[in-house]
């Protein structure tokens, strides 16, 4: 699963049809079971969890058999790993589409693109605990997500303190150290739990309070 412009890729598609080989025919049809595999799986997990979902229910849910998808994933591991995938780099092309689309966004808006497209945001929190305790190696995948989404927003800081957006004289390493640290509570998932809270609640008290303050008046204000 790749991330592309999807008007230049109908373009080139219709550039090259008369000339698709009988070959390229049938892995494009392998491909699409492939991704529909991936997909039903998804919904599989999200009903029943990581551990629990089967290939049994992927495929009474299909209307194939099981060795129709054991064809594509040799078991659960690899189901498992390329649904992690999947959302991962869904939402590492919707960030950069967000961020390159090429309207005119603010500093601002640009912040909140990056801010509000995590995934684990939408994800139930008891999934993605289990994600953590029980497949630490499709976790890592997921770590690696959030680095790259702080590097952008990282980025997004620099940029904000050299227009003016924010206040100068503060280090942006500073803005962007402390942000982390706020922002590290959205992996434990008992704080969010034990305060009734989701992680989208969460991320938009820590964007507010970071950017906004907690007084409810101007300091020496009436």
């Amino acid at each position: 699963m790749v991330c592309f412009d999807f008007l230049t890729f109908l373009q080139e598609s219709a550039k090259i049809y008369d000339e698709e080989t009988e070959e390229t025919k049938i892995v494009s049809k392998g491909e699409k079971m492939k991704e529909r595999i991936i997909q039903h799986a998804g919904e599989e997990i999200g009903r029943y969890g990581f551990r629990k979902f089967t290939v049994d229910g992927i495929a009474r849910a299909m209307g194939i058999s099981k060795k129709t998808i054991y064809k594509f994933f040799k078991g659960k591991r690899e189901i498992i790993s390329a649904v992690v995938d999947g959302y991962i780099n869904n939402e590492r092309c919707a960030t950069l589409q967000a961020l390159q689309d090429g309207k005119p966004k603010s500093w601002w808006d640009r912040l909140n693109a990056v801010f509000f497209l995590y995934s684990e945001y939408k994800t139930p929190l008891w999934l993605l605990a289990e994600l953590q305790r029980f497949f630490p190696e499709e976790w890592a995948k997921v770590e690696e997500f959030r680095r790259f989404k702080q590097k952008l927003v990282h980025s997004l800081i620099e940029q904000g303190v050299e227009t003016g957006e924010l206040k100068s004289g503060l280090h942006p390493a500073v803005i962007a150290s402390v942000l982390d640290r706020a922002l590290d509570n959205l992996l434990d998932f008992s704080f969010l739990l034990n305060h009734e809270m989701t992680a989208h609640q969460l991320v938009e008290q820590v964007r507010d309070i970071f950017f906004f303050g907690i007084l409810a008046r101007t300091k020496g204000g009436a």
